[in-house]
């Protein structure tokens, strides 16, 4: 593309950061200190030096990647979720008080290994302990692309349902009492979470889960959060006080709104990632001037790829 089009603003929209994600995966399973250096950070980062800028969707990782990796800020634009703030008012009606609401909800895509690993991690380790506590509790699991190993996890006798997709998560969150995101890897932000926020169901989550999600400075949240991942009896008793205890349900229930007022204002980001891409278009020249290192490796790419169809042409005749 910069072949044809050098004057083109060229923008990279990272979701989340991939290397994070699987170095925190690496962390679980093997038990080691977390290692951000890898050949998927050494690609990330590359793409993310080659293009004039890169969409970040979290905090945590915009200064992850001006700390760690020493990325100029020049080079990077915080781009989180960019919601309605006026979506409650229309969704009103399908709010329910906390004497309407029953059982627990856990919602996320089965095919994304973190909601994967906590799915499991719920059927295998909280729910039972959960309910004990709590005996005519139910907790309904629902996701796209639910395979035959999800619904191996279906037990009505245990009160673990699979429910499969959901036609509308706002909807869906709204009917019941807690959302629990005991996410123990993953990076970015939550769209289970903001969900929750919107529709007014107290989460209890992890500090990955909350991750980028205002927790860290606010004294009231959405929900609640453990001190680790990892920390099994502390993520168990926050969901049975979240859905017993009516004053802190209401508490956090109330808190979930000014967060997304807060956080993920369409209007407020919109008009801020426009104006950036207008100041960048008015000193294109000379911001790629101050990114010298992406000169060379946007460089070294365009010649490994031209000699490459150079060699594939040779070799088809």
């Amino acid at each position: 593309m910069h072949e044809h089009c050098p004057d083109a603003i060229n923008i990279l929209d990272t979701q989340d950061l991939h290397f994070l994600r699987r170095a925190r995966q690496k962390t679980l399973t093997s038990g080691q200190a977390i290692d951000y250096y890898s050949d998927d950070s050494i690609r990330e980062i590359g793409a993310i030096l080659r293009c004039d800028l890169s969409l970040i969707i979290s905090s945590f990782e915009m200064q992850l990647l001006i700390e760690q990796f020493k990325i100029s800020p020049d080079l990077l634009h915080y781009c989180p979720f960019m919601l309605r703030t006026d979506i409650e008012n229309s969704h009103r009606a399908m709010f329910k008080p906390y004497e309407a609401r029953e059982h627990f909800v856990m919602i996320g895509n089965f095919l994304h290994p973190p909601n994967w690993d906590a799915v499991r991690w719920c059927y295998q380790s909280l729910w039972p302990k959960i309910r004990q506590q709590l005996p005519d509790a139910q907790i309904h699991v629902y996701g796209a692309y639910p395979s035959a190993k999800v619904y191996q996890l279906h037990k009505p006798e245990k009160g673990f349902m699979i429910k499969g997709r959901a036609p509308d998560a706002l909807e869906t969150l709204a009917q019941y009492r807690v959302n629990l995101a005991p996410l123990r890897f993953g990076a970015g932000i939550k769209g289970k979470i903001a969900d929750s926020f919107i529709a007014q169901t107290p989460c209890v989550s992890t500090p990955i889960g909350s991750e980028g999600m205002g927790f860290e400075k606010n004294k009231s949240w959405g929900g609640l959060v453990t001190d680790r991942s990892d920390n099994e009896q502390q993520f168990i008793q926050y969901a049975v006080d979240l859905y017993a205890q009516k004053s802190l349900w209401q508490q956090c229930s109330d808190a979930g709104h000014p967060l997304i007022h807060q956080l993920f204002d369409e209007t407020q980001h919109t008009h801020r990632f426009i104006k950036h891409l207008h100041v960048l278009n008015d000193s294109l020249s000379e911001h790629r001037k101050n990114n010298f290192l992406g000169q060379i490796l946007r460089h070294n790419l365009y010649r490994s790829q031209y000699f490459m169809s150079k060699w594939i042409e040779e070799k088809n005749k």
